[in-house]
């Protein structure tokens, strides 16, 4: 495994000892890179290209804004290279995020039901991203924290995380931060 310096890691966005923050500001952002081949449509992701952002949807990945000095931030690859510096990125307030309720379908087999979702973030910090976050969620008040097998269930999560987040910078092939 390699090193943040190894990695390139700016050292204002390693963690270096520092503790969790659990509670976010309620204008803090939630920071999302997204490859730059999905389509985005007057400033959010297409409902096509949604599985390939928000994936898993259980446990999203997004780095929170008062942690980082630029939005691009997110595109430091904290987990290995290359970096995704010609990625776009996608931004959402946390105070839109954390409590966010909405009914989806679930189903067993055949029989579909109704469940209460409701979204949460988290701080959790990686050794070389101190600003990582997950947005977390919630079935009936229980947290999920395996993979989501439903296929209807994941698409209605996607979806209303697809309607809260905007795009903030475009996938460029040029850019360097």
């Amino acid at each position: 495994m390699l090193t943040c310096e190894e990695l390139g890691i700016p050292h204002r966005l390693r963690r270096n000892g520092e503790k969790v923050i659990p509670h976010f500001e309620n204008e803090e952002l939630l920071f999302r890179w997204f490859k730059p081949n999905v389509q985005t449509i007057e400033g959010k992701i297409t409902t096509a290209s949604i599985g390939d952002v928000f994936r898993p949807p259980h446990e999203t990945s997004v780095n929170r804004s008062s942690l980082c000095n630029h939005p691009t931030d997110v595109l430091y690859n904290h987990k290995g290279l290359p970096h995704r510096f010609n990625y776009g990125v996608i931004q959402a307030k946390v105070n839109s995020v954390e409590g966010y309720e909405f009914s989806a379908t679930d189903n067993i087999g055949n029989d579909k039901f109704q469940v209460e979702i409701k979204f949460g973030a988290e701080n959790a910090p990686e050794e070389c991203m101190y600003p990582h976050s997950n947005i977390t969620v919630y079935k009936n008040d229980k947290l999920i924290e395996e993979e989501i097998k439903s296929r209807i269930l994941k698409a209605d999560i996607r979806d209303e995380l697809r309607l809260l987040f905007t795009v903030c910078h475009n996938p460029n092939p040029n850019f360097r931060p």
